[in-house]
Protein backbone atom coordinates (compact mmCIF):
# COMPACT_ATOMS: atom_id res chain seq x y z
CA UNK A 1 0.00 0.00 0.00
CA UNK A 2 1.06 3.63 -0.71
CA UNK A 3 0.94 5.91 2.07
CA UNK A 4 1.04 8.71 0.05
CA UNK A 5 -1.32 7.62 -2.54
CA UNK A 6 -3.99 10.33 -2.10
CA UNK A 7 -6.19 8.76 0.29
CA UNK A 8 -6.48 11.76 1.69
CA UNK A 9 -7.17 13.96 -1.34
CA UNK A 10 -5.57 17.95 -1.28
CA UNK A 11 -9.38 18.84 -0.87
CA UNK A 12 -9.19 17.45 2.82
CA UNK A 13 -6.35 19.24 3.00
CA UNK A 14 -7.81 23.11 2.35
CA UNK A 15 -10.86 22.22 4.29
CA UNK A 16 -9.02 21.14 7.38
CA UNK A 17 -6.69 24.10 6.97
CA UNK A 18 -9.90 26.29 6.39
CA UNK A 19 -10.92 25.31 9.94
CA UNK A 20 -7.77 25.87 11.29
CA UNK A 21 -7.27 29.60 10.32
CA UNK A 22 -10.82 30.28 11.54
CA UNK A 23 -9.00 30.63 15.33
CA UNK A 24 -10.97 28.48 17.20
CA UNK A 25 -8.83 25.62 17.44
CA UNK A 26 -6.33 25.16 20.48
CA UNK A 27 -3.80 22.90 20.14
CA UNK A 28 -4.27 19.69 21.90
CA UNK A 29 -0.81 18.68 23.76
CA UNK A 30 -2.08 15.38 25.11
CA UNK A 31 -3.27 14.10 21.27
CA UNK A 32 0.22 16.17 19.95
CA UNK A 33 2.49 13.81 21.99
CA UNK A 34 0.30 10.83 21.51
CA UNK A 35 1.03 10.91 18.15
CA UNK A 36 4.36 11.36 18.37
CA UNK A 37 4.97 8.62 20.83
CA UNK A 38 2.85 6.20 17.90
CA UNK A 39 5.20 7.50 15.33
CA UNK A 40 8.03 7.12 17.05
CA UNK A 41 7.36 3.38 17.65
CA UNK A 42 6.08 2.63 14.62
CA UNK A 43 9.31 4.13 12.99
CA UNK A 44 11.56 2.18 15.54
CA UNK A 45 9.49 -1.23 15.90
CA UNK A 46 11.09 -4.36 14.08
CA UNK A 47 8.35 -6.00 13.08
CA UNK A 48 6.98 -2.06 10.34
CA UNK A 49 3.60 -3.36 11.98
CA UNK A 50 3.13 -6.47 10.11
CA UNK A 51 3.19 -9.32 13.40
CA UNK A 52 0.76 -9.10 15.95
CA UNK A 53 3.28 -8.11 19.03
CA UNK A 54 1.75 -6.56 21.98
CA UNK A 55 3.11 -2.85 21.62
CA UNK A 56 3.08 -2.74 17.77
CA UNK A 57 1.27 -0.38 16.05
CA UNK A 58 -0.14 -1.57 13.16
CA UNK A 59 1.13 0.81 9.76
CA UNK A 60 -1.89 0.12 7.70
CA UNK A 61 -4.60 1.05 9.88
CA UNK A 62 -2.71 4.02 12.12
CA UNK A 63 0.00 5.73 9.93
CA UNK A 64 -1.83 7.88 7.99
CA UNK A 65 -3.92 9.70 11.16
CA UNK A 66 -0.55 9.58 12.88
CA UNK A 67 0.85 12.20 10.46
CA UNK A 68 -2.31 14.17 9.82
CA UNK A 69 -2.66 14.20 13.55
CA UNK A 70 1.50 15.57 13.87
CA UNK A 71 0.64 18.17 11.01
CA UNK A 72 -2.79 19.31 12.30
CA UNK A 73 -1.30 20.01 16.01
CA UNK A 74 1.76 21.46 14.63
CA UNK A 75 -0.59 24.25 12.79
CA UNK A 76 -2.56 24.84 15.81
CA UNK A 77 0.30 25.25 17.95
CA UNK A 78 1.78 27.71 15.28
CA UNK A 79 -1.63 29.41 14.27
CA UNK A 80 -2.01 29.73 17.91
CA UNK A 81 1.08 31.45 18.75
CA UNK A 82 2.02 28.64 21.35
CA UNK A 83 4.85 27.68 19.33
CA UNK A 84 6.19 31.19 19.38
CA UNK A 85 6.17 31.42 22.66
CA UNK A 86 7.81 27.93 23.33
CA UNK A 87 10.59 29.72 20.88
CA UNK A 88 11.20 32.59 23.12
CA UNK A 89 11.21 30.37 26.15
CA UNK A 90 14.03 27.96 24.41
CA UNK A 91 16.03 31.59 23.91
CA UNK A 92 15.51 32.25 27.72
CA UNK A 93 13.04 34.85 27.22
CA UNK A 94 9.61 34.89 29.50
CA UNK A 95 6.56 35.80 28.31
CA UNK A 96 4.71 36.89 30.93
Amino acid sequence: MNYYSGEFEKRGFDIMFKFLEMGSQKPNIPTYKKAIQDLIIMMTQKTSGGRKFKKDINWEENFDMTIITIVCESIALYLNGNLEKIENINKGEVEK
